[in-house]
């Protein structure tokens, strides 16, 4: 399997969810990618990525695209609807990507890196976004 493919054209809040609002953006950052609060320097949000612990440490899914210093939606807790199209599967468990600001099947995430679990997939469409972040290594071989 490999990341999910999300066009940031169809990337759109179901229902309700908890939202931050017009959070600085530190890097240009797309409808749909995954983003954590950089902790050092200027507090902005930048991509999420599985590579290393703090990068691991997920805030929510971009709302909307936005150039660095603009404004960012995050949904941190809610049902997303990314598209069809995406490779999104029913019932398979969603975590941070090795590639900045993705998301993989939790069966993507290889050792050495940092598991944070994004969320479920509830149709070919649809994402529930409820972030798990461990702070937990995949050991290695």
């Amino acid at each position: 399997m490999a990341d999910l493919n999300i066009n940031p054209a169809f990337v759109k809040l179901v229902g309700t969810g908890k939202i931050i609002k017009s959070a600085p953006s530190g890097a240009d950052i797309q409808a749909g990618e995954a983003v954590r609060l950089q902790q050092s320097g200027v507090r902005t949000y930048v991509h999420a990525e599985s590579n290393w612990d703090e990068g691991s440490d997920m805030a929510g899914i971009a709302l909307n695209s936005a150039s660095i210093n603009q404004p960012v939606d995050i949904l941190t807790e809610g049902e997303l609807d990314v598209g069809v199209g995406t490779g999104l599967v029913e019932g398979t468990t969603y975590c941070l990507s090795s590639t900045v600001g993705k998301i993989a099947p939790d069966a993507d995430v290889g050792a050495a890196e940092y598991k944070t679990v994004v969320g479920v997939g509830l149709a070919n469409n649809r994402l529930k976004i409820k972030p798990v972040v461990s702070l937990a290594q995949i050991p290695g071989p």
